[in-house]
């Protein structure tokens, strides 16, 4: 079921900055941002992307999505400005009610 949300996929943490900056502002609702990957990791997306001169796209909202749910990642996450924070696997009515909050 895809909610009728459309899902675009970057492999790493740059692509995921660049499509962010492609995009005309409010392109994107909001972006979850997987923690641990190739290249650039979430952390540093989310700094890239919440520091972009436009402020439509630095405003995007940044859910961080991870595997890994230990509270230094979560601490961390909200540190550098993320959103909320979901744990894999995800029920998706968590994720939809995460995604409405921030919509």
């Amino acid at each position: 079921m895809d909610h009728g949300l459309l899902v675009e996929e970057a492999d790493n943490g740059t692509k995921a900055v660049a499509a962010v900056k492609e995009h005309e502002p409010g392109y994107y609702h909001f972006i979850l941002m997987d923690i641990e990957m190739p290249e650039m990791d979430g952390y540093e997306a989310t700094r890239k992307i919440w520091n972009l001169p436009n402020r439509i796209r630095a405003n995007t909202p940044i859910v961080a999505f991870t595997a890994n749910a230990v509270s230094e990642n979560r601490d961390r996450a909200f540190a550098v400005g993320m959103n909320d924070f979901l744990v894999k696997p995800v029920k998706t009515t968590l994720m939809l009610s995460c995604l409405n909050k921030l919509l």
